[in-house]
């Protein structure tokens, strides 16, 4: 079936002539042991096969999957801007507003606050201002929902965007925020309460990154692998349930309609 979808995952080692040592045998075998334990089948080729014609290796990148990954790799991010907006902006959203809540969450007086202060450095897609904007379109809609004991609210938000040079044209996607650039960030930095550092396309401990750089920075890339370590699990929070106003009211025939009231606010969520 080629429509079948296969999870492979390969490790292609490059072997010198030092490998031939029994040292060296001792220990790739052991890590050929491991990397089985883990699902990564091991190809070993020899350093002096890869300058003549290695059928295997030919054949594994002739495979569709690796055909489609040199595309990718050469894709000129340029030409697919629109694309790439399209596709990651809403993901990158969600994750900024994710990461704000935990912060809330573990950092309660900040709430307490008038104002905060906020800058977000978008190394890619630009997703800070849609963020913020509807983070607190989310807090507006569900406090008329809930009764007083049960609403948080939202301070005001001050937002900075310190965007990609690439997306420059996308200015409409900042909405009202401040745009800034690395000389601004200097003379500013310590007015802001939380600094956002985020790309989707960069992967986490890979990239090389001097630029922005302050205490109270967070920090937001794509993983590269999966972190099951103690520590860098999913958290689950836990809370009192929220105590919601009625809802919906009953009608003569058993029907219910919702509250004229807070209707709108019901739809935001629908």
């Amino acid at each position: 079936n080629k429509d079948k979808i296969e999870n492979i995952s390969r490790i292609i080692e490059v072997d010198g002539p030092h490998h031939e040592f029994w040292q060296y045998r001792i220990y790739d075998k052991y890590r050929d042991a491991v990397a089985e334990i883990e699902g990564f089948e091991t190809l070993r080729v020899p350093v002096t096969e890869i300058k003549q014609d290695n059928k295997l290796i030919n054949s594994l990148f002739k495979s569709p999957i690796y055909v489609l990954f040199e595309k990718n790799y050469n894709r000129n991010l340029k030409e697919f801007i629109d694309e790439y907006i399209l596709i990651f902006s809403p993901v990158a959203i969600a994750r900024i507003q994710k990461t704000l809540i935990e912060y809330f969450l573990t950092n309660l007086e900040i709430l307490k606050q008038p104002k905060i202060n906020i800058a977000i450095i978008e190394r890619d897609v630009p997703c800070g201002a849609l963020s913020i904007e509807n983070l607190d379109e989310y807090f507006t809609n569900l406090n008329a929902l809930l009764r007083d004991g049960s609403k948080l609210e939202l301070p005001k938000i001050e937002l900075t965007i310190f965007p990609d040079n690439r997306f420059l044209k996308y200015t409409s996607l900042h909405l009202k925020a401040k745009i800034g650039n690395e000389i601004y960030f200097n003379k500013n930095s310590e007015n802001y309460d939380i600094i956002i550092d985020h790309s989707i396309l960069r992967r986490s401990c890979i990239y090389k990154e001097n630029n922005y750089l302050t205490d109270n920075k967070i920090i937001i890339r794509s993983s590269h692998y999966s972190d099951n370590s103690f520590g860098n699990s999913r958290r689950v929070y836990c809370a009192e349930p929220l105590q919601y106003k009625p809802l919906v009211k009953k009608q003569n025939d058993g029907s219910y309609s919702p509250v004229t009231q807070i209707e709108k606010n019901i739809n935001f969520f629908i």
